[in-house]
């Protein structure tokens, strides 16, 4: 889940969005303005790469750790936004302590 797709793997986040960015920002602006949001797309797209690895974490902890299935996993984390699953998964930990 971490890869995109062009790496073999299952899910690119927003590459579509994007691409469309980059294709608007190659036409409309100047040149230093185009290389400060390609960074920004880079970080972004860190950001996300890291987002989606803690939340495989926190699911992995839930399967693992807890004995969950990953349908109770997904059941527990329904309602939590994805940025904060292992956060969730924290307090869980600290509350069967």
């Amino acid at each position: 889940m971490t890869r995109s797709s062009r790496h073999l793997g299952l899910y690119d986040y927003s590459a579509q969005d994007r691409q469309q960015l980059l294709e608007l920002v190659q036409v409309g602006i100047n040149p230093a303005d185009r290389v400060l949001v390609e960074d920004v797309l880079k970080d972004f797209s860190s950001l996300n790469r890291t987002i989606v690895k803690e939340a495989i974490d926190a699911i992995t902890v839930l399967t693992k750790g807890h004995g969950f299935t990953p349908e109770m996993a997904m059941f527990f984390l329904n309602d939590v936004p994805l940025l904060l699953w292992q956060k969730e998964v924290s307090r869980l930990e600290k509350r069967q302590k």
